[in-house]
């Protein structure tokens, strides 16, 4: 099952975390800046995440790079 936890960033907003952990397989994280979106998408993609981990872990490193480039951008027009 997914986790889902807010966490307090520097500026001090929230940002939500999921989190999908099985065991042999490398944790997946992926942070989101409401809760209603992190529990969306954990609902949409923790089934996928369970049949298939290795690929699906790969394919969202690269997701999760872009996620924290987009957010460090945001920061930094601020």
């Amino acid at each position: 099952m997914a986790t889902i936890y807010e966490r307090k960033n520097l500026n001090g907003t929230s940002s939500w975390r999921v989190q999908i952990r099985r065991k042999g397989c490398p944790k997946f994280c992926l942070s989101f800046d409401s809760e209603k979106s992190a529990r969306d998408w954990a609902y949409e993609h923790e089934p996928i995440f369970l049949k298939n981990s290795s690929l699906y872990t790969e394919h969202m490193a690269k997701i999760s790079f872009l996620n924290n480039r987009v957010r460090e951008i945001q920061r930094n027009d601020h």
